[in-house]
């Protein structure tokens, strides 16, 4: 008797399940739409990770990373972004700078703009052959497929369009890195704000000369490979994924 009155009380009628399991389908479903529309806000001192570059929030000013940045597209976020010990990412507008700390000073690793705003400084054509030289160096196996020989990379190699920075552009925001790691609170948010001045006036700077350099780089392709070669990529090369740096 007494065992039967306690399988009783421990049952669960089948429509009560059926409307937990909805409940609980509904409320997941509710915090991924929110996540993915929640509004992104631009931080107007620094981004902050922990670790990895979009690593868990630590001041309050600090935007959500994008679920595009996330996964390499866009580029990385708005702001200044550790990436480890003694590395940064910093990012205003367009122009992005990585820098490392080595020796009591910091070595700008990098000077770059996001892929999108390289891709628009060129037509649809002209961005698919700068993939296409970007994957001939990159993939020997297409390379090889293509009949691309060890001179003909070196050509394409050798048509950059990084944008060249100045020594003194390289002193003036390792300055302000080593700076900023010297100071704290809103001192730091401060010195903050001007690192990010200086990387967003380097990249005006130099905005000029780099998309140059592309337009100098799509045209002189056609040059180093043949148009069977080209046309061969075309037909088996299919679509690319934007990597992080172009």
């Amino acid at each position: 008797m007494t065992e039967m009155v306690t399988r009783r009380r421990l049952s669960m009628p089948m429509w009560l399940a059926t409307v937990i399991v909805l409940l609980a389908m509904g409320g997941g479903g509710w915090f991924v739409y929110r996540y993915i529309t929640a509004e992104k806000t631009t931080p107007d001192t620094m981004v902050v990770g922990q670790g990895m570059p979009y690593g868990p929030p630590r001041s309050a000013v600090e935007a959500r990373p994008s679920l595009a940045s996330r996964f390499g597209f866009g580029g990385p976020e708005e702001g200044i972004t550790a990436r480890g010990a003694g590395a940064w990412t910093v990012r205003r507008g367009d122009a992005v700078m990585r820098a490392s700390l080595e020796k009591g000073t910091y070595n700008i690793t990098s000077f770059d703009y996001v892929y999108s705003a390289k891709q628009a400084w060129a037509t649809a054509a002209q961005w698919d052959l700068h993939r296409l030289a970007v994957r001939v160096i990159d993939d020997s196996g297409l390379a090889q497929r293509l009949g691309v020989t060890a001179d003909q990379k070196k050509q394409l190699a050798g048509l950059t369009y990084a944008a060249v920075i100045t020594d003194a552009d390289r002193k003036t925001l390792a300055g302000l890195l080593v700076k900023r790691d010297k100071t704290t609170g809103v001192a730091k948010e401060t010195v903050g704000k001007e690192l990010l001045a200086a990387v967003a006036a380097v990249g005006s700077a130099h905005l000029a000369e780099t998309k140059a350099a592309m337009v100098k780089r799509v045209a002189g392709i056609p040059k180093v490979l043949t148009s069977q070669q080209i046309e061969q990529a075309k037909g088996g090369g299919g679509a690319t994924t934007p990597p992080v740096g172009g």
